[in-house]
């Protein structure tokens, strides 16, 4: 199955946030749909990592505007 997601990393947060998303960033309220999304969130996130987009995984909960330990539960979805 393809899951496909688009991310706007250019896009500050409007205040720093500790568990909250902005709506448009909301997961599926589905539970088999939200699975998914964090899947794919997981996968944008690792690339991003990998070509050198975000300094760290420290860099990316920055840029999120989420804790380092919000985004290291993420990695294990």
């Amino acid at each position: 199955m393809r899951v496909e997601v688009s991310v706007d990393w250019t896009r500050k947060p409007e205040e720093p946030r500790e568990d909250s998303l902005p709506n448009d960033l909301s997961p599926p309220r589905s539970r088999a749909e939200r699975r998914l999304w964090y899947i794919a969130v997981a996968r944008e996130i690792e690339a991003g990592v990998r070509a050198g987009e975000f300094a760290s995984y420290a860099d990316v909960a920055r840029r999120c505007g989420v804790s380092r330990a919000r985004l290291s539960r993420l990695e294990h979805v």
